[in-house]
């Protein structure tokens, strides 16, 4: 097989194009102003985009930070004030991302700002738009007056309004894939607060589980100042009364009934509202609850042009601020990296269009996840497809997909593989059926190639096809795998959301 199709195979030709010296931070929270007075300490100018009126993001609704009890008001008034002293740095602030063009390393980048439009061209983009909290839209009689969330109360903490004698903490009873030890380090420093300021408060904490992660001398120290703990049963949720809060205590075995002048609901981070949007405009995928992704580069060898976007801060997934401002810091240091190289250059090539063969239907710009393909008018004819070689990730959906053949993809071409199918079937029949398997490198052919050494065998009469993505697998190489007479094909891919390149399978 590898004979056959290396008779086939073409050089690539080496592409490089000029990067823009300049970045974008989209997000004005703690994750967004450290990034950005990061990338300027190392000579790039930057815009710092935050939709919001004001800098902050969460931070600035809190009261003190955890573990260490700093305010969080001085904390982040030192970071706008560095940030917005720094000649590199210009603050947009009440503006919005609208549109992301360009290619890799020079992006051209569309904003709106109090219904004016502007554009300016920038090199990286770090994602820093952080995360919001969960709506509890009624859950547990949210009222926001008896029943609050814990942003709310951070709020009453910092104007010293809590006027509550008998507060009970609900943590982790909502049914979302978000739950972080964020939300339960939050609710015990603000369960001890409220018994230091107060040490005849009563204060119970009502959780499903803390976290494997969370300070244990934090949970010691609830408990020295008189915190009462209570773990509850994930099918037995807390009830919301108009005067207690009914719950099963596992631990003690035993029903109880609080009483509260004010129940706290500790909310999950979840994706901001925009996460999708931006995501598109971006190309950048997200995981299954809808915080960005960056890719790995360890899956990718030589098979990847790096694109210049960086993710930091709960964008990613909910994180203290401790673990943003560290985020933050090496995603400035990988984009500061990645911007003094001055250029963007590849050894890989891309998927390539046959001009004499493409109709202008437009079916491959929109089977393409990562936008790497447009359609350019032609005088006189039709309009033809053009696609850029550094957006291209080389998925296959494009070739696939394109009725005229006109898509090739180096070397995954149809002439390679139907060499490669031809030699796989030439051998004459011994009794054995004959099975071809056309394979995912990063799943099917990845599995196979382990067999060995996990203590596994597959059967020897198993003919392997490694191709880039699943999405690479085309319906005619099986009907001509059949034609030549195949007794089974074995398609290996990545579990569905689990592509490598977004939209594979």
């Amino acid at each position: 097989l590898g004979v056959a199709k290396a008779g086939l195979l073409k050089p690539a030709g080496r592409i490089e194009t000029r990067m823009t010296p300049a970045a974008l931070v989209i997000g004005g929270g703690i994750a967004g102003l450290t990034a950005a007075s990061a990338v300027a300490g190392g000579d790039f100018p930057v815009k710092l985009v935050e939709k919001e009126t004001e800098l902050g993001g969460l931070v600035g609704k809190l009261n003190l930070l955890y573990p260490r009890d700093d305010s969080a008001r001085e904390f982040l008034e030192k970071r706008i004030g560095t940030a917005e002293q720094h000649p590199a740095i210009e603050i947009l602030t009440g503006a919005e991302v609208v549109d992301v063009g360009g290619s890799v390393g020079d992006y051209h980048i569309t904003i709106e700002q109090n219904g004016q439009s502007s554009e300016f061209d920038v090199g990286a983009i770090i994602v820093a738009m952080g995360a919001q909290e969960f709506e509890p839209d009624g859950l547990f009689r949210h009222d926001g007056v008896k029943v609050i969330t814990q942003l709310e109360l951070e709020q009453e903490l910092r104007d010293q309004s809590v006027d509550a004698h008998q507060v009970v903490m609900v943590l982790d009873s909502i049914d979302t894939p978000h739950y972080s030890s964020v939300s339960a380090a939050t609710a015990l420093k603000n369960s001890i607060l409220l018994k230091r300021t107060d040490p005849k408060r009563e204060v119970s904490l009502l959780f499903r589980r803390l976290g494997a992660d969370l300070d244990r001398r934090t949970i010691r120290e609830a408990r020295d100042v008189g915190v009462r703990l209570v773990k509850y049963n994930g099918r037995g949720k807390p009830q919301v009364t108009d005067e207690v809060v009914e719950v099963y205590d596992q631990l003690r075995g035993e029903e109880l009934s609080i009483p509260y002048d004010l129940v706290v609901l500790a909310m999950p981070l979840v994706p901001r509202e925009d996460a999708v949007r931006v995501s598109l405009m971006l190309r950048t995928p997200l995981d299954g609850n809808g915080f960005f992704l960056e890719p790995n580069m360890r899956l990718r060898p030589q098979n990847y042009v790096r694109d210049g976007i960086f993710v930091c801060g709960s964008a990613h997934y909910p994180v203290d601020v401790q673990e943003s401002v560290f985020q933050a810091h090496r995603a400035a240091a990988k984009a500061v990296r990645y911007l003094s190289h001055g250029t963007v250059d590849s050894d890989t090539p891309s998927a390539i269009v046959l001009e004499s063969l493409c109709t202008g239907c437009g079916t491959c710009v929109e089977a393409c996840p990562f936008l790497a393909i447009a359609m350019e008018e032609r005088e006189g004819t039709l309009s033809i497809s053009r696609i850029d070689p550094l957006l291209c990730k080389r998925c296959g959906n494009c070739a696939v997909v394109c009725s005229a053949k006109a898509i090739v993809m180096e070397p995954y071409t149809d002439r390679e593989l139907i060499a490669q199918i031809n030699a796989a079937l030439a051998a004459p029949r011994d009794g054995e059926p004959r099975i071809l398997g056309l394979m995912c490198e990063w799943s099917g052919y990845a599995a196979a190639d382990l067999a060995g050494a996990e203590g596994l065998q597959y059967p020897g009469n198993l003919r392997i096809i490694r191709l880039g993505c699943s999405a690479r697998f085309d319906p005619y190489h099986i009907l001509w795998a059949f034609l030549n007479g195949a007794d089974g094909i074995l398609l290996g891919a990545c579990e569905p959301g689990m592509c490598h390149y977004v939209g594979g399978n």
